[in-house]
């Protein structure tokens, strides 16, 4: 994974962990800051962890191996299960990323994980952003 896809995917599951949706939200490109607001960020995420016992409070990174055109028909198992923006072109697109988020490893046990988090990573004015961005039950 590119160490800024990397440093994105940290910046955006500290948010999550730490439920700073504000701070999750200016990680967004401006066409998904306008689509969804940190409290509609918010709400997605706690719809994937309801019920769950334990929050989430750690995470690990993976890359999906799918490109761009393969991600533009939304799959009813998804994600993706929405269209992604026409703004995500071939030359912002710097990949289809993942965050599996998991509880405290003392509850491993119990359970042990929380829900996963898909996104489309984009250079936008030479700055790394989330272009797409769907929460979902963990694999």
């Amino acid at each position: 994974m590119d160490a800024k896809c990397r440093a994105l995917c940290e910046t955006l599951a500290r948010a999550i962990v730490a439920r700073d949706f504000a701070a999750a939200h200016a990680l967004f490109a401006p066409w998904l800051r306008s689509a969804l607001s940190p409290a509609e960020i918010q709400a997605a995420v706690d719809a994937q962890s309801e019920g769950l016992a334990h929050p989430p409070r750690s995470w690990t990174l993976d890359e999906g191996v799918v490109g761009l055109d393969e991600l533009r028909t939304p799959d009813p198992y998804g994600p993706p299960s929405s269209p992604l923006s026409d703004r995500i072109t071939h030359d912002d697109f710097r990949g289809w990323l993942q965050i599996q988020f998991a509880p405290d490893p003392s509850v491993h046990d119990e359970q042990n994980v929380c829900f996963d988090v898909w996104l489309v990573a984009v250079e936008h004015e030479g700055t790394f952003l989330v272009g797409y961005f769907e929460p979902s039950e963990a694999t």
